[in-house]
């Protein structure tokens, strides 16, 4: 992805308004894998630069990607080991080219770059940081007990952060009241909590809010999305190559490796408005949807016998499971003004990458 040039001084105009206030729960840096350079959260970064949006979140999701970060880099690491534990690697000894893949790395190295890269981005986008400190336990423990959102049943029992997240939010709209608030969050109970608030307005993808602020110019933003879905077909096919060229992840559920896999059917909507602006400038703009891709994954079955950590095993036939994923799917186009001749799909791609 390119992502967006200039903002044009038309553009200035459009967004001299009084910045939207957006709230970033942890499911939007796990969305992006916390890849701080993202499609999604650059065009994010570039409007609060044009003072268009204002970032705000709570101390508990600073604490919580923070976690997250060290927890999936450990275990990201993990099975890379195990992976280089099951593998003959010495050919891989004779190339310098592959010399670092067989090099030691630091998990404490990795883990700080990473939480080091999500901490620049809340101070280069001057996020607002709401304390949760000195909120009233009271009226979270009341919602625990009658179980209301984000509290629910099974492990929603224990969402203390969310329900302190939210206790935040509404302290904050108090004191603030007049101002707009939108929540992205892909946490269900998150939002159905947020729901609750006046004032507030929920949404699932940052591409949304986005979407919103890159959309002032009706005439070009339905120009934008009616000519991108008559390219739905193309699309479609593009999609199916782009997601068979990135790998197959083994399913939910299951252990072991995947040894194969293929696109079995990819849906995306004909509605235009299920396209999102996520950024533009006179010429480019990047839109983003959601796909349904239906895959065929082949897989070996292995793992560790709960006697024995160290003896890894494998089952002696493969398997194929059908699964479909929904995934976010960026589409990278040219245009001329609003002339149809000139409008043009230049790349596709996810926007995590």
């Amino acid at each position: 992805m390119t992502g967006r040039t200039d903002v044009t001084a038309e553009r200035e105009d459009l967004l001299a308004g009084e910045p939207q206030q957006v709230f970033l729960d942890t499911t939007v840096f796990v969305a992006a894998g916390y890849n701080m350079t993202s499609a999604h959260l650059k065009a994010l970064e570039e409007l609060v630069a044009h003072r268009a949006l204002k970032v705000v979140t709570t101390d508990i999701v600073v604490r919580e990607v923070h976690s997250r970060i060290a927890s999936e880099v450990r275990i990201a690491l993990s099975q890379l080991d195990k992976l280089r534990a099951k593998a003959d690697l010495r050919v891989l000894r004779a190339s310098e080219l592959s010399r670092p893949l067989l090099a030691e790395v630091s998990v404490d190295a990795i883990e700080g770059e990473i939480k080091a890269a999500f901490d620049a981005f809340l101070q280069r986008t001057n996020t607002f940081i709401l304390p949760t400190a000195d909120l009233p336990a009271g009226p979270v423990l009341a919602d625990y007990f009658e179980m209301k959102p984000p509290f629910g049943e099974g492990t929603k029992r224990k969402e203390f952060p969310d329900a302190f997240s939210v206790a935040a939010i509404q302290q904050w709209r108090r004191s603030e009241a007049g101002e707009a608030l939108v929540v992205v969050t892909g946490d269900k109970g998150f939002a159905e909590a947020i729901d609750n608030l006046d004032g507030i307005e929920c949404l699932e993808r940052l591409s949304q809010v986005l979407d919103a602020a890159n959309s002032e110019d009706r005439l070009r933003a339905r120009f934008l999305k009616r000519e991108v879905v008559k390219h739905r077909e193309e699309l479609i096919a593009w999609a199916g190559d782009v997601f068979f060229d990135h790998g197959f992840a083994m399913p939910s559920g299951y252990d072991g490796e995947v040894v194969g896999g293929m696109v079995k059917s990819v849906q995306m909507s004909e509605d235009p408005n299920d396209f999102d602006i996520v950024a533009i400038s006179d010429s480019r703009a990047t839109l983003a949807t959601a796909i349904d891709v239906e895959i065929e994954v082949q897989l070996r079955r292995g793992g560790y016998h709960p006697q024995d950590p160290e003896g890894f095993y494998w089952d002696d036939k493969e398997e194929s499971v059908t699964v479909v994923q929904n995934v976010l799917f960026d589409i990278e186009v040219t245009f001329e003004d609003r002339d149809p001749n000139s409008f043009a799909v230049e790349s596709v791609d996810f926007p995590d990458t």
